[in-house]
């Protein structure tokens, strides 16, 4: 069965989400109290579709801004970068990392964080 490597990096401001995304799909978990991501982390997954693996090589990048001159070096080569915000804040996007926005191919995915009780 053929195999394809796919590299993604996931980022955004701090507090957004990657973490928790990447854990989802990687795991099929979710953890209220994982911990901020200090530069980068990285995670595997591999799916099959279509008679044919997909091994996803997940990059999920600190969304501190002074880890955004880092950023570079982990999305080179990646087959597209995923920019994560929080839906519950004005803004948007945010201020962090605005170059990160001319990255192409790109998606945005809007996460909302869950605020437990």
């Amino acid at each position: 069965m053929a195999q394809r490597e796919l590299k993604i990096c996931l980022l955004g401001d701090t507090g957004v989400g990657k973490s928790s995304i990447v854990w989802r799909f990687v795991e099929d978990s979710f953890d209220p109290n994982i911990n901020p991501t200090i530069g980068a982390s990285f995670m595997t997954k591999t799916v099959q579709y279509q008679n044919e693996l997909h091994k996803f090589l997940i990059w999920d990048m600190a969304g501190q801004e002074r880890f955004c001159t880092l950023a570079p070096m982990y999305y080179r080569g990646s087959a597209t970068a995923i920019i994560v915000y929080d839906i519950t804040k004005e803004g948007g996007l945010g201020e962090g990392c605005q170059g990160l926005r001319r990255l192409h191919p790109c998606h945005l995915c809007g996460d909302q964080r869950q605020e437990h009780h």
